[in-house]
């Protein structure tokens, strides 16, 4: 799945906005207190709600540009990139892409059955979430004008 956006929201106000819920994340689920600066490479185990737990990994980090990750489950790899290419002091163009690997044939098939049947509703949220952060910075914005 890919999804080209253009936000009016300034890339480093963005990126910021997913390298503070990364670390929340990372706290969350190491109970370490985490530096941005750590973050490339780094490696840890992540619990989901439905009691599947996978290795999660930090593979690009350019701050204000790029962050990519790739999450390991039992059944599953996934990769997953957001890019940021400002378009102006209070504008960029989000590209966010995802591709998801089975470990074998069967799961890779019924991959790509429920992607056919829930990327929609997959794509719509997160294009409502990406929406969120920008009405959070024009909401900024207004309260220090």
């Amino acid at each position: 799945m890919k999804i080209t956006m253009d936000l009016q929201v300034p890339a480093d106000y963005f990126f910021q906005r997913l390298v503070d819920s990364v670390l929340q994340d990372i706290k969350q689920q190491t109970g370490r207190q985490l530096a941005e600066r750590a973050l490339p490479g780094y490696r840890y185990h992540k619990e989901f709600g439905n009691k599947q737990t996978g290795e999660l990994k930090v593979l690009h980090f350019l701050h204000g540009r790029r962050y990519g990750y790739s999450l390991r489950t039992g059944r599953n790899e996934y990769f997953v990139d957001y890019e940021l290419t400002p378009q102006g002091a209070d504008s960029c163009t989000l590209t966010y892409s995802e591709q998801q690997k089975g470990r074998d044939a069967k799961v890779t098939a019924n991959n790509k059955t429920a992607s056919f049947f829930l990327g929609w509703f997959r794509k719509r949220r997160f294009k409502k979430m990406a929406a969120e952060i920008s009405a959070a910075y024009r909401d900024q914005q207004k309260e220090e004008a």
